[in-house]
């Protein structure tokens, strides 16, 4: 990963090994799918630990898809892999933020986390297909109790993860989002081999760190739950993560 600041102007394209690289997402898959039943069999359902199993098992389903389109045509596919690239970053951010807290705390969050995404859901299903104006006003003032969720940038600050998302997150946002670039760009250009090994590079060290993560947890899983006195250390070695 030097240079990363460089953009792939011209010559020949970097060379990357789908192949290794698919199968290092398998195996990662694989560890992950295996930790989220281990919490599951751990845990009760509905409970703070046994919220980290979706947690591991949606990191799974990106590596999963990820190790797919490495098998096929990865370069024709850089939206997907940006994509999955880009959920991996997030959920690599919002773990850390998670776990780098006294336990109360953490459980507080998750909550209000999950209150927040079921309240949309019903705001949005209602606001679509009911005819009841008392009903939406209602969910569109228990949502707003919620308050603003926390940008990716605010969360990169919190997570000590500034640097890394001034690094890639705008380029991921590029091919995530329908960005003026890539809509109206030079598809030839856009289609990059490059950044498409940026980006499967980038996905593996994330998913590293979110292994790190659920390891944590998996191992600290006892019959009083998660172990969080002050702060958990997720973290790699290469890159500390402040307690909040």
């Amino acid at each position: 990963m030097e240079n990363k600041s460089e953009r792939h102007t011209g010559g020949e394209p970097d060379i990357f090994d789908q192949q290794g690289l698919s199968n290092a997402l398998m195996e990662v898959a694989g560890t992950l799918q295996f930790f989220a039943v281990q919490i599951l069999s751990a845990t009760v359902a509905g409970t703070f630990e046994n919220s980290f199993a979706g947690a591991s098992v949606y990191a799974a389903e990106h590596a999963r898809r990820l190790a797919g389109i490495l098998k096929h045509d990865p370069v024709r596919d850089i939206d997907a892999v940006a994509w999955s690239t880009r959920c991996l970053y997030e959920s690599r951010m919002l773990l850390f933020h998670v776990l780098n807290q006294p336990k109360p705390e953490a459980e507080a969050l998750l909550k209000h986390w999950v209150n927040q995404g079921d309240v949309q859901i019903a705001k949005t299903l209602t606001e679509l297909y009911s005819d009841s104006e008392s009903e939406k006003q209602r969910l569109a003032a228990e949502l707003k109790q919620f308050g603003p969720a926390k940008m990716p940038k605010a969360m990169a600050e919190l997570t000590g993860c500034l640097d890394e998302h001034r690094m890639v997150y705008g380029l991921l946002c590029l091919y995530t989002h329908p960005s003026k670039w890539l809509l109206f760009g030079d598809p030839s250009v856009a289609r990059d081999p490059q950044l498409t090994a940026v980006f499967c590079h980038r996905a593996l060290y994330y998913l590293g760190e979110i292994h790190d993560a659920i390891t944590y947890v998996v191992d600290h899983v006892g019959d009083d739950g998660i172990e969080l006195p002050n702060a958990a250390e997720p973290e790699s070695e290469s890159q500390k993560h402040d307690g909040i």
